[in-house]
Parts: structure tokens; C-alpha cells; sequence
């Protein structure tokens, strides 16, 4: 009878632990449902940003972690929460499988932290498939930083909207980028691409396709670069070399007839 009386005792310190804890999973679970459901209701970006970061640090092994994370950095993007968001990233996410629900986001983060987190993922994370994606994230990020400077070196009057856009700090950084170690840079992200994510779907197209595309781009269509070797006939039927203009300025038509 003593044994039995024990066993039930045991057996009744167990039980409501493991209810605790299911009820403790639920419970993150709920608080992030909730805090959505509330946000559709009265909205204010700001005030939920600090807490659906609140709810990723009170549970960081929970899926519900890195779903908060994201929500901040795809609605507070051009703000400081965004910042936190891939701190908490970094610290307690980078081996996370579902790591890449925030890729779509880290791109548009005005902020050199997200550049950062990426190589740092595609570095060490375990994943294959995560690193495939943070590879892919790293070169939108990096083709839109070229993007703004080239479009800030053409018309150089929108350099306060940028500001304006980008904040101070990260204006400031995009200013002082150097366009040929930028393309160095792309070239790098895309001949890792090549070598060991090209079978990885994405889109239409495999990023094997994507990478030489645009490495294509980067070494032979870019300011600066040598021009391809490009032979044909001229409309006289004469052949010709493009290398045999060298030196010389040349203006290329290309045309077609379908």
C-alpha cells in the first residue's frame, strides 16, 4: 500500500509538469495569434514592434520566435526595433531551420547588421538549405545597395530623400561605398552561388542560372569591365571583331526580327 501511495504521488508531480510545459507551448503560441489578432484591431506598428520582440525573448526555442522576429523586421524595417530583431537573430536563431522566413525582410534593412547576420548564416549555419537562402538574400542586399549608389551618382539631388528614406547612419555608409569593390563583392556572393547552391530552385530558375547570368553582367557589361568578344558580319556582309575598334569608341545596336 506504502509503494502504491509513492507511486501515485510521483506520478502526480510528473503529470502536471508535463502539462505545464504543454500549456507553456500553447501559451507562446497563443500570445503571438493574439498580439496579430490585436494589431488588425487598433494597429500601431511601433508599440507592437517592442512586443512581439518581448515575445521572442520570452520563448526563443519556440517556432513563435522567429515568426515575432519577422513580423518586426517586415513592419519596422527603416527603424531601431529592426535592428533589435537581428540581434535577437544572431544570438539565439542562427541554427533555426525556419531562419529563412526573415530573408524576404533582411534586404530591405537599412542597417549594415543585416549584411552581417547574412554571412554570418551563410557561414555557420548547419543547414544547407539555410545557407542556399542566406547566399540568395545577400546578393539582393548587396545588388540593391548598388542599385541606390549608381542612382545616387546620376542624379545626385535625391541625396536628401535619401537621407530621409535610409536615416543618417546608413545614408552615410551608402555614400561611402566604392562601386568597383561593390561589384567584387556581388562577384564573390555569386561564384559561391555557382560552386554550391546552382541545383537550388528559386523562382523560375535555378541559382546556378541566376549566378552566371549575373556574372556575366558583373565582368564583361559593367563600367570599366572589358567588353565580350563579339565577331559578326557588318551590314555590308563584311566579318568583323569588336576587338579590332579597340581604343576606339563604338556604339553597338543590337536588333531583332521575330
Amino acid at each position: 500500500m506504502r509503494h502504491l501511495l509513492v507511486m501515485v504521488f510521483v506520478l502526480c508531480l510528473v503529470v502536471p509538469r508535463i502539462k505545464a510545459d504543454d500549456v507553456k507551448s500553447k501559451s507562446a503560441s497563443q500570445q503571438y495569434q493574439a498580439l496579430l489578432d490585436e494589431y488588425e484591431d487598433v494597429g500601431g506598428t511601433k508599440e507592437f514592434a517592442g512586443k512581439f520582440l518581448a515575445l521572442a525573448r520570452k520563448y526563443p526555442t519556440d517556432p513563435v520566435a522567429v515568426d515575432a522576429i519577422a513580423w518586426v523586421l517586415k513592419k519596422r524595417r527603416n527603424h531601431p526595433e529592426a535592428a533589435q530583431a537581428i540581434g535577437l537573430l544572431e544570438k539565439q536563431q542562427l541554427r533555426n531551420t525556419t531562419l529563412t522566413k526573415t530573408f524576404s525582410s533582411l534586404p530591405r534593412v537599412p542597417s549594415t547588421t543585416a549584411e552581417k547576420l547574412l554571412r554570418t548564416v551563410l557561414e555557420k549555419s548547419p543547414h544547407a538549405d539555410v545557407r542556399a537562402q542566406s547566399c540568395y538574400a545577400l546578393a539582393d542586399l548587396l545588388e540593391r545597395q548598388a542599385g541606390v549608389v549608381d542612382q545616387l551618382k546620376k542624379e545626385p539631388e535625391l541625396a536628401g530623400r535619401i537621407l530621409e528614406y535610409f536615416g543618417k547612419d546608413y545614408a552615410t555608409h551608402l555614400a561611402s561605398l566604392d562601386r568597383s569593390l561593390m561589384d567584387k563583392k556581388l562577384e564573390a556572393v555569386y561564384v559561391t552561388m555557382a560552386k554550391m547552391f546552382a541545383d537550388v530552385e528559386t523562382g523560375d530558375e535555378t541559382m546556378g542560372a541566376l549566378a552566371k547570368r549575373s556574372l556575366f553582367r558583373i565582368r564583361y557589361l559593367s563600367v570599366g569591365r572589358a567588353a565580350p568578344k563579339i565577331k559578326g558580319q557588318d551590314i555590308f556582309g563584311k566579318e568583323f571583331a569588336l576587338s579590332d575598334y579597340r581604343g576606339k569608341v563604338v556604339l553597338l545596336s543590337f536588333w531583332g526580327h521575330w
